[in-house]
């Protein structure tokens, strides 16, 4: 077994069945204790060896609570130090007992870490004065700590690493995140592939595309996807359709298998959806932490959720550079309308339900995205998240892989290259927040749909306010202080013409911000 899987299965065990520890498993938990390591070779440590029943169960009283399991212990082994011969003793002693509860653990032996130095024992006295008494020992050793020894009754189940608390590892500097050097480069050969798209040639004369045919053009990538039942491109200029029916059962039972969407169960394919595509969610939540403004607590989390919270976060981060508050908005859109396109496709659901599921997507799309060249870049990074888990090798092929597809798209006389960027006559707005968030805000900023400063403050009282203020920047101190310029609003609203305020949300009242070359910064 591997250090770590010991360390794994390594428990404090405090009820013991009774029988004895053999001497060999004994004597080799002793040895392994004298082989730990010391400052400068020292080794200021004693072990007192207590087998005695009677002794045993005096002992129980060394502490006012904590080690009464010393009644029913086989034997205790306790760890004095000697305080002239080193100042880091209590250390090296320490390291002692770690090394003997590890190693009895190994050996299938049940022990349990009883500190001495500091406590206090039944009777009032330090455990330290009621020890020394007992076991005799002289006053140039000091006490550091008991370990009891048992055949456990019971063992706990071993520790998970997925519970591990990750966010108590700093790199660097204090605060400084884990940087997972293969996502690194994953980021620069993105940045790379950035500038291959900015070199691409305009197309002169794109033609314009409807509603309908932009939602398809949005499942760019997913579309190119062939499963069974449909082995022909979907095309983007109408909603596919299942050339016969055999096809389409092959469809239906692929999706059902694969994403558990049942026929004409619209719920089931909203939850696949929602499981299986949440990247944009995701990015949405770290992004409050990386900007200091965290929705929540992850002490709030259970210990396996956290744990996988604090790594995904520090893994998208690397992407945060080249997508910002756009984040992976483009990957599930394209992922989603492209499973809903398969799904119409075989008959799982109705063309209408297609149109109406679609519509918040593509609604989505017009506010983090204003050309085909963006929403590439995003989907390109929200695919090489998505696939996270997955080898270092597997990961790149899988960049590699889209990277391809959007070259395709771009190609000349393709899809994203020959269409323009859906702009709708009139503004379509989308809910970003809980509608019943509501801030107040200038005219010029609504008007203008511009916002370069904003602010917290504690809420009105008169409507569900949330303490936000937002300005176009340039308003005059006349202006701002004339009460018909100011406007009730919903924060959802502001995120539609803003997106990147919605990762400051939950900051502090009396926080203040302005938009400088782009970028938000705190006025201090």
């Amino acid at each position: 077994m591997e250090l770590l899987e010991y360390m794994k299965n390594r428990r404090s065990v405090r009820i013991y069945t009774g029988e004895p520890v053999g001497e060999e498993k004994l004597e080799q938990i002793l040895q392994a204790g004298l082989l730990s390591a010391s400052g400068r070779a020292v080794r200021p440590w004693e072990l007192i060896v207590v087998r005695e029943k009677k002794l045993l169960k005096k002992m129980a009283g060394a502490r006012a609570m904590g080690a009464k399991m010393l009644e029913g212990a086989d034997c205790a082994v306790v760890v004095l130090g000697d305080a002239e011969k080193t100042d880091v003793w209590t250390e090296d002693c320490s390291v002692v007992m770690a090394i003997m509860h590890l190693a009895a653990d190994s050996l299938g032996v049940g022990s349990c870490w009883i500190q001495g130095r500091r406590r206090e024992a039944s009777d009032g006295r330090s455990t330290e004065e009621y020890l020394r008494e007992l076991l005799e020992y002289p006053e140039h050793l000091k006490l550091e700590a008991i370990l009891s020894l048992g055949m456990p009754k019971n063992h706990p189940e071993p520790h998970k690493l997925e519970e591990l608390p990750m966010e108590k590892i700093h790199w660097e500097r204090f605060g400084g995140k884990k940087k997972y050097a293969y996502m690194e480069h994953i980021a620069k050969e993105v940045m790379e592939f950035c500038k291959e798209l900015d070199e691409m040639p305009e197309n002169p004369s794109p033609r314009s595309v409807d509603r309908k045919e932009f939602t398809l053009l949005l499942s760019g990538i997913s579309a190119c996807r062939k499963i069974p039942g449909i082995q022909l491109h979907m095309g983007y200029e109408t909603l596919y359709h299942c050339e016969n029916e055999k096809d389409a059962a092959e469809a239906r039972a692929f999706l059902q298998k694969m994403y558990e969407i049942r026929p004409h169960d619209l719920e089931s394919l909203k939850v696949a959806l929602i499981r299986e595509f949440s990247e944009c969610e995701q990015y949405e939540q770290f992004r409050t932490f990386w900007l200091g403004s965290p929705m929540f607590s992850l002490d709030e989390l259970r210990p396996e959720g956290r744990a996988w919270f604090v790594k995904s976060r520090d893994m998208a981060e690397a992407f945060s550079p080249v997508v910002k508050e756009r984040g992976f908005y483009a990957w599930d859109i394209n992922e989603r309308i492209g499973l809903c396109r398969k799904a119409a496709a075989c008959g799982m659901i109705t063309d209408e339900e297609f149109w109406e599921l679609t519509d918040l997507w593509v609604r989505q799309a017009q506010v983090f995205y204003h050309s085909w060249k963006e929403y590439a870049v995003s989907c390109l990074c929200g695919a090489v998240y998505f696939m996270r888990r997955e080898k270092e090798e597997q990961l790149e092929a899988f960049l590699k892989l889209n990277m391809n597809l959007i070259r395709q798209l771009f190609a000349e006389g393709m899809a994203w290259q020959k269409s323009t960027w859906y702009q709708p006559q009139e503004r379509e707005w989308v809910e970003m927040f809980d509608l019943r968030q509501e801030c107040l805000i200038t005219k010029k900023a609504l008007e203008e749909e511009r916002i370069g400063y904003m602010y917290r403050q504690n809420p009105e009282e008169d409507f569900t306010d949330c303490g936000w203020r937002f300005m176009a920047g340039d308003e005059t101190e006349e202006y701002v202080n004339e009460p018909g310029n100011i406007i009730v609003c919903q924060y959802s609203m502001v995120c539609n013409i803003e997106p990147s305020v919605r990762a400051y949300f939950y900051s502090d009242r009396g926080k203040q911000y302005e938009k400088v070359n782009g970028e938000w910064r705190e006025i201090r």
